[in-house]
Parts: C-alpha cells; sequence; structure tokens
C-alpha cells in the first residue's frame, strides 16, 4: 500500500508543483522502494517553492490548526506545534496546486 502512495505522489510532483524535475527518472525507484529518498525529493520541491514564494507555506500552530488554511479537517483537541516537535515538520505548500495556479 505505501509503494501505491509514492508512485502516486512521484507521479504528481512535477506537475502539481509547478516545479520542473528534469531528471527525476534517474531516483525514481530509489524513491518507490525509500520514503527517505521520497522526502529528500519532495523537500527539494517544496525548499524551490519556497524561494519563489513563502506565502505558498504557514507555520505549524499552537492548536488544531486554522482550517482554512490546511488540507482536511484538523482535530478539536489536536496541536500542530506540538505534533511537529515530536514528528518534526517538513514544509509543504498550503495547497499545492496553488503553485501553479496564476497569483492575483
Amino acid at each position: 500500500e505505501s509503494f501505491k502512495l509514492r508512485r502516486k505522489i512521484l507521479d504528481g510532483l512535477e506537475t502539481s508543483s509547478g516545479v520542473t524535475l528534469s531528471n527525476l527518472d534517474r531516483f525514481n525507484d530509489c524513491c518507490i522502494g525509500n520514503d527517505d529518498c521520497l522526502d529528500s525529493v519532495v523537500a527539494a520541491v517544496a525548499a524551490c517553492l519556497w524561494s519563489k514564494d513563502q506565502d505558498l507555506f504557514r507555520l505549524p500552530q499552537d492548536g488544531p490548526g486554522d482550517t482554512t488554511r490546511r488540507g482536511g479537517t484538523p482535530s478539536p483537541d489536536g496541536n500542530e506545534l506540538n505534533l511537529a516537535r515530536l514528528e518534526g515538520w517538513l514544509y509543504a505548500p498550503v495547497f499545492l496546486d496553488q503553485a501553479t495556479q496564476p497569483r492575483g
């Protein structure tokens, strides 16, 4: 199941992010077989997007998080900041498909 999810992420990364990944094919097998490799590629894409527009990103909140600035529905008892301190926080655009939309 995890392999299918990694494949879905990898297959949509370039299109969804708008970041050209000219040598991604070289890392395909590694990314599918190893979650750390995929995390590294996603982090590189996130760093590229961060350098272009920091407004696409948000900081973890001390509480459940703002539903207008995240995907999904936060648990009212959750705390993004505590979870980020425990698990780590990989920055990703608030809504990745915004990266390919014209800013107005």
